[in-house]
């Protein structure tokens, strides 16, 4: 098996020793929004529904129109929460391994490869200190500063706020009263 991944370190497809696809994901800035599974006339597409911060939630099947993957918003808030992989009712797992944004399910040891260093979801943690030191804060192990809910670290290196300039902060929904 082997993993492709963009300069940005966005997880691109998995492939077998042949090269052929075995799972892809296609990209809208930093948002998941489709995953090719296969290759050829027998690939078969899911839309993701990511939330505001690019995490996948819901992979919905192009040709059924069911959920066949969920990763519920109402779970744990560091991710500790597992998917569900039949949603669908219909007997078949389907395994998809994006979780937070630049996060990889690793099914062998439960943590979630974020490139740089691992992410362990039950304490909410990195599982390695932080390569840049107390630079990083003062603690070395923490993910997005403990708030899951409105930050991204997609390295493992940083916590930034999720997809800079596209959400904006500062958006207002105007009152028909200030046009009169």
């Amino acid at each position: 098996q082997r993993y492709l991944y963009d300069e940005a370190g966005q997880w691109l497809g998995e492939y077998d020793g042949q090269g052929q696809a075995k799972q892809q994901v296609i990209w809208l800035e930093n948002y998941p929004i489709a995953v090719i599974d296969g290759s050829g006339a027998a690939a078969n597409i899911g839309y993701i529904e990511p939330d505001h911060l690019g995490t996948p939630r819901v992979i919905i099947d192009a040709k059924r129109n069911v959920a066949t993957w969920r990763w519920p918003l109402t779970g744990e808030a560091f991710g500790a929460d597992a998917s569900e992989e039949a949603p669908d009712g219909d007997g078949e797992r389907y395994e998809f391994d994006l979780r937070f944004p630049g996060q990889r399910y690793d099914r062998h040891t439960g943590l979630y490869y974020n490139y740089f260093r691992d992410y362990e979801p039950q304490t909410g943690r990195y599982v390695q200190s932080d390569p840049v030191g107390l630079k990083g804060g003062l603690n070395t192990y923490a993910y997005v500063g403990g708030n899951p809910v409105m930050g991204v670290d997609p390295l493992g290196l940083q916590a930034m706020a999720p997809v800079a300039g596209w959400i904006g902060t500062d958006t207002a929904i105007p009152d028909p009263s200030d046009a009169a």
